[in-house]
Protein backbone atom coordinates (compact mmCIF):
# COMPACT_ATOMS: atom_id res chain seq x y z
CA UNK A 1 0.00 0.00 0.00
CA UNK A 2 3.13 2.50 0.87
CA UNK A 3 4.49 1.36 -2.66
CA UNK A 4 1.36 2.59 -4.38
CA UNK A 5 1.10 6.02 -2.80
CA UNK A 6 4.94 6.42 -3.72
CA UNK A 7 4.21 5.48 -6.86
CA UNK A 8 1.33 7.91 -7.00
CA UNK A 9 3.03 10.61 -5.74
CA UNK A 10 6.21 10.40 -7.96
CA UNK A 11 3.50 10.12 -11.36
CA UNK A 12 1.63 13.49 -10.11
CA UNK A 13 5.14 15.32 -9.84
CA UNK A 14 5.86 14.08 -12.75
CA UNK A 15 2.74 15.29 -14.45
CA UNK A 16 2.63 18.70 -12.78
CA UNK A 17 6.77 18.93 -14.17
CA UNK A 18 5.95 17.98 -17.91
CA UNK A 19 2.43 20.04 -17.39
CA UNK A 20 4.69 23.32 -16.36
CA UNK A 21 7.21 22.71 -18.76
CA UNK A 22 4.77 22.49 -21.68
CA UNK A 23 3.20 26.04 -20.80
CA UNK A 24 6.76 27.28 -20.13
CA UNK A 25 7.42 26.10 -23.97
CA UNK A 26 4.57 27.38 -25.45
CA UNK A 27 5.15 30.63 -23.73
CA UNK A 28 8.06 31.16 -25.09
CA UNK A 29 7.48 29.26 -28.83
CA UNK A 30 3.86 31.09 -29.24
CA UNK A 31 3.16 34.24 -31.75
CA UNK A 32 0.71 36.12 -29.98
CA UNK A 33 2.00 39.46 -32.16
CA UNK A 34 0.32 41.20 -34.59
CA UNK A 35 2.52 42.21 -37.55
CA UNK A 36 2.81 45.96 -38.52
CA UNK A 37 1.56 47.40 -41.65
CA UNK A 38 3.83 50.35 -42.96
CA UNK A 39 2.70 52.78 -46.04
CA UNK A 40 5.02 54.89 -47.69
CA UNK A 41 2.95 57.43 -47.93
CA UNK A 42 -0.54 58.28 -46.06
CA UNK A 43 -2.90 59.03 -49.06
CA UNK A 44 -2.55 57.72 -52.45
CA UNK A 45 -4.08 59.48 -56.19
CA UNK A 46 -4.59 56.58 -58.86
CA UNK A 47 -6.99 56.20 -61.95
CA UNK A 48 -9.86 54.87 -62.01
CA UNK A 49 -8.52 52.39 -64.10
CA UNK A 50 -5.71 51.55 -62.32
CA UNK A 51 -5.70 48.06 -60.83
CA UNK A 52 -4.57 46.52 -57.59
CA UNK A 53 -1.31 47.15 -57.73
CA UNK A 54 -1.79 50.52 -57.81
CA UNK A 55 -3.56 50.52 -54.63
CA UNK A 56 -0.54 48.31 -53.09
CA UNK A 57 2.00 50.77 -54.15
CA UNK A 58 3.91 51.85 -51.19
CA UNK A 59 2.25 49.15 -48.64
CA UNK A 60 5.06 46.83 -47.10
CA UNK A 61 4.09 44.55 -43.91
CA UNK A 62 6.64 42.63 -41.43
CA UNK A 63 6.04 40.16 -39.09
CA UNK A 64 8.30 39.64 -36.09
CA UNK A 65 8.47 35.39 -36.71
CA UNK A 66 7.49 35.40 -40.12
CA UNK A 67 9.78 37.98 -41.58
CA UNK A 68 8.73 40.18 -44.79
CA UNK A 69 4.97 39.49 -45.79
CA UNK A 70 4.19 41.97 -48.41
CA UNK A 71 2.73 39.48 -50.20
CA UNK A 72 -0.16 38.60 -48.28
CA UNK A 73 -1.50 42.05 -47.79
CA UNK A 74 -4.55 42.66 -49.32
CA UNK A 75 -7.07 45.40 -49.94
CA UNK A 76 -10.08 44.18 -47.43
CA UNK A 77 -12.40 47.66 -47.71
CA UNK A 78 -12.64 50.58 -49.93
CA UNK A 79 -14.84 53.24 -47.89
CA UNK A 80 -17.62 55.50 -49.57
CA UNK A 81 -16.71 58.51 -50.70
CA UNK A 82 -16.44 61.33 -47.91
CA UNK A 83 -17.14 65.39 -48.20
CA UNK A 84 -14.60 65.65 -50.23
CA UNK A 85 -14.79 62.77 -52.90
CA UNK A 86 -11.96 60.87 -50.79
CA UNK A 87 -12.30 57.38 -49.79
CA UNK A 88 -10.56 55.60 -46.94
CA UNK A 89 -8.91 52.42 -48.25
CA UNK A 90 -8.13 49.52 -45.44
CA UNK A 91 -5.03 47.05 -45.85
CA UNK A 92 -5.19 43.75 -43.76
CA UNK A 93 -2.30 40.94 -42.89
CA UNK A 94 -2.19 37.81 -41.46
CA UNK A 95 1.02 36.00 -40.26
CA UNK A 96 1.03 32.43 -40.30
CA UNK A 97 -0.26 32.23 -36.76
CA UNK A 98 -3.52 34.31 -37.82
CA UNK A 99 -2.82 37.50 -35.68
CA UNK A 100 -4.02 39.89 -38.29
CA UNK A 101 -3.06 43.62 -38.85
CA UNK A 102 -4.84 46.28 -40.62
CA UNK A 103 -4.17 49.94 -41.61
CA UNK A 104 -6.11 52.48 -43.51
CA UNK A 105 -5.28 55.49 -45.48
CA UNK A 106 -6.62 57.88 -47.88
CA UNK A 107 -7.46 57.34 -51.74
CA UNK A 108 -8.47 59.89 -54.18
CA UNK A 109 -8.95 59.89 -58.06
CA UNK A 110 -7.82 61.68 -60.25
CA UNK A 111 -9.81 61.24 -63.03
CA UNK A 112 -13.32 60.49 -61.19
CA UNK A 113 -16.60 61.40 -62.75
CA UNK A 114 -20.16 60.82 -61.40
CA UNK A 115 -22.51 58.77 -62.99
CA UNK A 116 -23.79 59.47 -66.47
CA UNK A 117 -27.38 58.88 -67.60
CA UNK A 118 -27.85 58.48 -71.69
CA UNK A 119 -31.66 58.70 -73.24
CA UNK A 120 -31.83 56.45 -76.33
CA UNK A 121 -34.13 58.44 -78.04
CA UNK A 122 -36.40 61.67 -77.92
CA UNK A 123 -38.81 61.46 -74.80
CA UNK A 124 -41.86 62.48 -77.12
CA UNK A 125 -44.69 59.83 -77.95
CA UNK A 126 -48.16 60.30 -78.69
CA UNK A 127 -50.98 60.30 -76.63
CA UNK A 128 -52.25 56.77 -75.34
CA UNK A 129 -49.38 54.99 -76.43
CA UNK A 130 -48.22 52.70 -73.28
CA UNK A 131 -45.14 54.25 -71.97
CA UNK A 132 -42.68 52.88 -69.40
CA UNK A 133 -39.61 55.83 -69.52
CA UNK A 134 -36.71 53.61 -67.52
CA UNK A 135 -36.53 51.69 -71.03
CA UNK A 136 -35.12 54.74 -72.72
CA UNK A 137 -32.86 55.47 -69.59
CA UNK A 138 -29.71 53.98 -68.92
CA UNK A 139 -26.69 54.66 -66.56
CA UNK A 140 -23.00 54.25 -66.78
CA UNK A 141 -20.25 54.42 -64.04
CA UNK A 142 -16.49 54.78 -64.28
CA UNK A 143 -16.10 52.39 -60.99
CA UNK A 144 -18.95 50.13 -61.79
CA UNK A 145 -19.64 49.68 -65.44
CA UNK A 146 -23.08 49.36 -66.25
CA UNK A 147 -26.05 50.50 -63.33
CA UNK A 148 -28.79 51.09 -65.00
CA UNK A 149 -30.87 48.54 -63.44
CA UNK A 150 -30.06 50.80 -60.05
CA UNK A 151 -32.18 53.83 -61.99
CA UNK A 152 -34.65 55.13 -59.56
CA UNK A 153 -37.13 57.51 -60.07
CA UNK A 154 -37.23 60.79 -57.68
CA UNK A 155 -40.51 62.74 -58.45
CA UNK A 156 -43.16 63.32 -60.78
CA UNK A 157 -45.48 60.93 -62.20
CA UNK A 158 -46.02 59.38 -65.97
CA UNK A 159 -49.57 57.32 -66.69
CA UNK A 160 -49.26 54.37 -68.73
CA UNK A 161 -51.29 55.97 -71.02
CA UNK A 162 -50.61 59.51 -70.77
CA UNK A 163 -52.74 62.27 -72.16
CA UNK A 164 -51.31 65.30 -74.11
CA UNK A 165 -49.18 67.81 -72.42
CA UNK A 166 -45.74 67.72 -70.80
CA UNK A 167 -44.33 66.11 -67.67
CA UNK A 168 -41.59 66.71 -65.86
CA UNK A 169 -39.47 63.93 -64.30
CA UNK A 170 -36.82 63.49 -61.94
CA UNK A 171 -34.50 60.07 -62.06
CA UNK A 172 -30.65 59.07 -60.02
CA UNK A 173 -28.44 56.86 -59.90
CA UNK A 174 -26.11 56.21 -57.16
CA UNK A 175 -22.75 53.73 -57.60
CA UNK A 176 -21.31 51.66 -55.42
CA UNK A 177 -18.97 54.48 -53.73
CA UNK A 178 -22.03 56.25 -52.51
CA UNK A 179 -22.15 58.99 -55.24
CA UNK A 180 -25.57 60.10 -56.56
CA UNK A 181 -26.53 61.15 -59.46
CA UNK A 182 -30.02 62.85 -60.46
CA UNK A 183 -31.63 64.11 -63.92
CA UNK A 184 -34.81 66.10 -64.83
CA UNK A 185 -36.27 65.11 -68.12
CA UNK A 186 -39.76 66.51 -69.89
CA UNK A 187 -41.63 64.15 -71.48
CA UNK A 188 -43.98 65.84 -74.20
CA UNK A 189 -46.97 63.32 -75.41
CA UNK A 190 -48.96 64.72 -78.13
CA UNK A 191 -52.40 64.36 -80.67
CA UNK A 192 -51.45 61.70 -82.74
CA UNK A 193 -53.33 63.31 -85.86
CA UNK A 194 -50.86 66.31 -85.75
CA UNK A 195 -47.95 63.83 -86.25
CA UNK A 196 -47.39 64.36 -89.66
CA UNK A 197 -47.26 68.73 -89.33
CA UNK A 198 -45.59 68.75 -86.07
CA UNK A 199 -41.94 69.37 -86.44
CA UNK A 200 -39.46 67.66 -84.38
CA UNK A 201 -35.79 68.91 -83.16
CA UNK A 202 -33.37 65.47 -83.37
CA UNK A 203 -30.10 65.94 -81.44
CA UNK A 204 -27.09 64.05 -81.47
CA UNK A 205 -27.13 63.95 -77.77
CA UNK A 206 -30.49 64.46 -75.35
CA UNK A 207 -28.29 64.53 -72.35
CA UNK A 208 -24.37 66.40 -72.01
CA UNK A 209 -22.13 66.16 -69.11
CA UNK A 210 -20.08 69.51 -68.60
CA UNK A 211 -17.32 70.38 -65.72
CA UNK A 212 -18.07 73.45 -64.60
CA UNK A 213 -16.77 76.28 -66.47
CA UNK A 214 -16.02 74.34 -69.45
CA UNK A 215 -17.47 76.49 -72.57
CA UNK A 216 -20.59 75.13 -73.90
CA UNK A 217 -22.58 75.64 -77.31
CA UNK A 218 -26.38 74.23 -77.80
CA UNK A 219 -25.96 74.53 -81.81
CA UNK A 220 -23.53 71.76 -81.70
CA UNK A 221 -26.08 68.79 -80.35
CA UNK A 222 -28.81 69.71 -83.30
CA UNK A 223 -28.64 66.93 -85.84
CA UNK A 224 -31.52 67.49 -88.41
CA UNK A 225 -35.75 68.52 -88.20
CA UNK A 226 -38.14 66.34 -89.30
CA UNK A 227 -42.12 66.29 -89.81
CA UNK A 228 -43.32 62.85 -89.99
CA UNK A 229 -41.11 60.89 -92.30
CA UNK A 230 -39.22 63.71 -94.33
CA UNK A 231 -35.82 64.85 -92.62
CA UNK A 232 -34.65 68.51 -93.15
CA UNK A 233 -30.62 69.13 -93.15
CA UNK A 234 -29.25 71.75 -91.17
CA UNK A 235 -26.83 74.45 -92.31
CA UNK A 236 -25.34 77.40 -90.64
CA UNK A 237 -26.67 80.75 -90.32
CA UNK A 238 -24.97 83.32 -92.39
CA UNK A 239 -25.01 85.54 -89.10
CA UNK A 240 -23.14 84.86 -86.40
CA UNK A 241 -24.69 82.87 -83.59
CA UNK A 242 -23.70 83.42 -79.90
CA UNK A 243 -23.10 80.25 -78.29
CA UNK A 244 -23.25 81.95 -74.23
CA UNK A 245 -25.82 81.59 -71.73
CA UNK A 246 -29.23 82.61 -72.54
CA UNK A 247 -28.82 83.18 -76.46
CA UNK A 248 -32.57 82.97 -77.94
CA UNK A 249 -32.66 82.25 -81.74
CA UNK A 250 -36.02 82.61 -83.59
CA UNK A 251 -37.40 82.29 -86.70
CA UNK A 252 -40.10 80.69 -89.10
CA UNK A 253 -39.42 77.03 -89.98
CA UNK A 254 -41.51 77.70 -93.88
CA UNK A 255 -44.49 76.27 -94.96
CA UNK A 256 -42.74 72.73 -94.62
CA UNK A 257 -45.87 70.72 -93.26
CA UNK A 258 -47.67 71.42 -96.65
CA UNK A 259 -45.03 69.54 -98.43
CA UNK A 260 -45.90 66.40 -100.49
CA UNK A 261 -44.20 63.39 -98.40
CA UNK A 262 -43.73 61.72 -102.10
CA UNK A 263 -41.90 64.33 -102.85
CA UNK A 264 -38.92 63.19 -100.72
CA UNK A 265 -37.46 66.31 -101.00
CA UNK A 266 -34.21 67.43 -98.41
CA UNK A 267 -34.38 70.61 -97.73
CA UNK A 268 -31.83 72.72 -95.63
CA UNK A 269 -32.90 74.91 -92.49
CA UNK A 270 -30.91 77.54 -91.11
CA UNK A 271 -29.89 77.55 -87.39
CA UNK A 272 -31.91 80.88 -86.93
CA UNK A 273 -35.26 78.96 -87.47
CA UNK A 274 -34.84 77.57 -84.31
CA UNK A 275 -35.26 79.15 -80.77
CA UNK A 276 -32.69 77.67 -78.56
CA UNK A 277 -33.63 78.57 -75.19
CA UNK A 278 -30.24 77.85 -72.95
CA UNK A 279 -30.20 78.77 -69.46
CA UNK A 280 -27.05 76.51 -68.94
CA UNK A 281 -24.97 77.72 -65.78
CA UNK A 282 -21.49 76.66 -66.60
CA UNK A 283 -20.20 78.17 -63.80
CA UNK A 284 -22.53 76.33 -61.12
CA UNK A 285 -22.91 72.61 -60.67
CA UNK A 286 -26.60 71.38 -61.47
CA UNK A 287 -29.18 70.00 -63.93
CA UNK A 288 -30.20 72.34 -66.52
CA UNK A 289 -32.51 72.15 -69.77
CA UNK A 290 -31.66 73.86 -73.16
CA UNK A 291 -35.03 73.99 -75.10
CA UNK A 292 -34.79 73.86 -78.82
CA UNK A 293 -38.39 74.93 -80.81
CA UNK A 294 -39.26 75.28 -83.74
CA UNK A 295 -42.29 77.01 -85.40
CA UNK A 296 -44.28 76.37 -88.79
CA UNK A 297 -45.63 79.47 -91.21
CA UNK A 298 -49.19 77.75 -90.47
CA UNK A 299 -48.70 77.14 -86.60
CA UNK A 300 -47.49 74.21 -85.39
CA UNK A 301 -44.99 74.14 -82.88
CA UNK A 302 -42.49 71.17 -82.04
CA UNK A 303 -40.13 71.38 -79.25
CA UNK A 304 -37.32 69.34 -78.07
CA UNK A 305 -35.13 69.10 -74.15
CA UNK A 306 -31.53 68.70 -74.19
CA UNK A 307 -29.98 67.93 -70.12
CA UNK A 308 -27.04 69.64 -69.50
CA UNK A 309 -25.32 68.51 -65.83
CA UNK A 310 -23.18 70.52 -64.78
CA UNK A 311 -20.50 68.82 -62.43
CA UNK A 312 -17.65 70.38 -60.12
Amino acid sequence: MKYIRICMVILFVLSLGSYTALRVYNEITSDTEAPVITCKKDSIKVSVKDDMEALLKGVTASDNKDGDITKDVVVENIGPFLSDMSREITYAVCDDANNTARKTRTLTYKDYEPPHFAISQQLRFPAGEKLDILQYLSAEDVLDGNITGQIKDTYGYLYSSPSVGKYKLGYQVANSAGDVANIDLVVDIYEPEDENCTPTVNLDDYVVYLKKGKSFNPYQYIKDISIGNRTFSIQTSSEEVSAEEGTRVKGMFGDLANKSAEDKIIENVYYNDIYVDNQVDRKKAGTYTVTYTVVTEDGYTGSTGLSVIVYE
